[in-house]
């Protein structure tokens, strides 16, 4: 009983995110953790009014995802959504008062910025 418990919370803690990724993939999300936190409790001085508005890859310069990937995840090419190695390093190099980096790739900074509202203390940046 315990036991097909623990599967079926753990089959569910692991297939809906897979199941956002893949449907956000293809839909535009209408509103997101980030956006949320924005309108109820904006930092001082932040805009009251913001508009973005996507863009397909076409109408944007090619150098520009080039860009974003180079300066957030150099190993995204030579990865599955988790750098291992990074994740060991940084495992490895920290100390007592944490580590000196971070080693989040893009795809678990995306996902934890859709997923989750942003909080001012650590439990996300654990995810």
């Amino acid at each position: 009983m315990i036991k097909k418990l623990f599967i079926n919370i753990t089959c569910i803690l692991l297939g809906v995110p897979l199941l956002l990724v893949i449907f956000f993939k293809f839909i535009n999300p209408p509103i997101w953790g980030w956006k949320i936190a924005r309108t109820l409790s904006p930092p001082e001085g932040y805009p009251t009014q913001t508009h973005h508005q996507w863009a397909p890859l076409t109408e944007i310069s090619s150098n520009m995802p080039k860009a974003v990937i180079a300066s957030e995840d150099q190993r995204f090419p030579e990865h599955y959504g988790i750098d291992i190695d990074a994740l060991w390093s940084v495992i490895s190099q920290s100390d007592t008062t944490g580590p000196a980096r971070g080693a989040s790739t893009i795809t678990q900074q995306t996902a934890k910025k859709r997923i989750f509202v942003p909080q001012p203390n650590l439990y996300p940046k654990s995810l």
